[in-house]
């Protein structure tokens, strides 16, 4: 998080969050892996690797459909800014169906309303 927000070095954050993915999964820590899913997918859309960040979307998705334990909101920014810049209909529809899975269960008012909008046509 601070090599992504703090300093600004989304080249950085893609190397850690990846190194972060692979300790967390052997640990079988999904909350620390989905956060770094959507991590990793904000730092791969500001370094242009648009194609590495669809089948970042396909994680936090299979993570979603095999109702993990995930801290609901950490992947908001990430489909908000994906779903901006596609015009791919299959990605728009994963990042459909992940908002409306999302959005009854999250805890944040803000998030859950962010959530709806994605999830709406």
């Amino acid at each position: 998080m601070t090599l992504y927000w703090a300093m600004d070095e989304p080249t950085r954050t893609v190397t850690k969050a990846r190194e972060a993915i692979a300790v967390s999964r052997q640990e079988r820590d999904d909350k620390t892996a989905y956060h770094a899913f959507g991590l990793l997918g904000l730092a791969l859309l500001d370094v242009h690797q648009d194609d590495e960040a669809v089948r970042v979307l396909d994680e936090i998705h299979k993570m979603v459909a095999a109702r993990l334990r995930i801290v609901v909101g950490d992947e908001t920014l990430f489909l908000e800014r994906l779903r901006a810049q596609t015009k791919d209909v299959k990605t728009i529809a994963t990042i459909q169906g992940i908002a409306k899975t999302l959005s009854p269960v999250c805890r944040d008012p803000q998030f859950s309303a962010r959530l709806r909008k994605l999830a709406e046509p």
